[in-house]
């Protein structure tokens, strides 16, 4: 149970992110509130956000092989409306992961980072599940199901990373967390008591039509419909199309999910096609 300030008032609430994002805010919190939060307010975190703009800017130029007076202002245009919200710190938990899980492959420690993200904002939950899937499918088209070195190799990132973040529950309470995140993401109207549930497509549907309660149901039925149409598809088409099916479904802050996570892979992709092309 934390303290949430809606409206000018305070109120005791359950966080609703798992504790990576809880640790990284309380530590600075820690560190600076005390100067922080008089001027800034609720936005006494945009300062870190400011700060995690450098090494996180330092990544991306490991990834992208653009000269800086084009990825520069290109990375602040495309980051700036996110100062004000906690996908800052998933962008900069993503970009660690994609780091090491693509160009250092270093798969454990780039999965792990993945998770962080996807502790703070579940979509990347999704680009990990597209991950292990097609992870399967290289260990049946390879025969190695009953190798067990081979396949414990290959669903070790997954598996190590799942690990260390339930580590990083216990001491909050496993099932605590657990029912804190989900009753909060699964429940439109008690996440309105501590914050907007707003847009897009779905969620002012079924507002208008008094259906609220039906949220969690039909976008479950939705990303399973998804999942199956888009589970023959490469990765890179998987998790482009359903970032696109975000922009529908999930209330809110999705149109940020939908900008941050697919603008590296286009960047990858994109760049490798103009350098094929000339």
């Amino acid at each position: 149970m934390v303290e949430h300030h809606v409206n000018s008032e305070i109120t005791l609430g359950r966080y609703h992110y798992f504790p990576p994002d809880l640790l990284t805010y309380s530590l600075f919190y820690y560190l600076f509130g005390n100067i922080l939060f008089p001027p800034l307010q609720t936005y006494w975190f945009v300062p870190l956000h400011l700060i995690l703009i450098i090494p996180g800017y330092w990544i991306i130029t490991q990834l992208v092989e653009w000269p800086h007076h084009m990825l520069l202002p290109f990375t602040i245009l495309l980051i700036t409306p996110f100062l004000f919200t906690n996908s800052m710190l998933m962008w900069f938990f993503f970009l660690i992961g994609y780091y090491f899980y693509e160009k250092k492959e270093e798969e454990v420690l780039g999965m792990t980072f993945y998770v962080f993200a996807a502790s703070v904002k579940y979509m990347v939950g999704f680009i990990i599940l597209f991950y292990f899937i097609n992870s399967l499918k290289e260990l049946r088209n390879e025969n190695q199901f009953t190798n067990w070195r081979i396949f414990g190799q290959k669903l070790a990132p997954f598996i190590i990373s799942g690990i260390v973040l339930s580590l990083i529950c216990l001491p909050f309470g496993f099932f605590d967390v657990i029912k804190s995140v989900f009753l909060y993401q699964g429940d439109p109207q008690y996440r309105a008591e501590v914050a907007q549930s707003v847009g897009p497509f779905l969620i002012e549907i079924l507002k208008l039509l008094n259906l609220t309660s039906w949220y969690l149901p039909i976008v479950g039925l939705i990303v399973i419909l998804a999942f199956v149409i888009l589970l023959k598809q490469p990765t890179y088409d998987q998790i482009m199309h359903f970032s696109f099916l975000s922009m529908i479904i999930l209330p809110f802050y999705a149109t940020e999910l939908f900008i941050t996570l697919p603008f590296f892979f286009w960047l990858k992709e994109g760049f490798r096609a103009f350098r094929a092309a000339n």
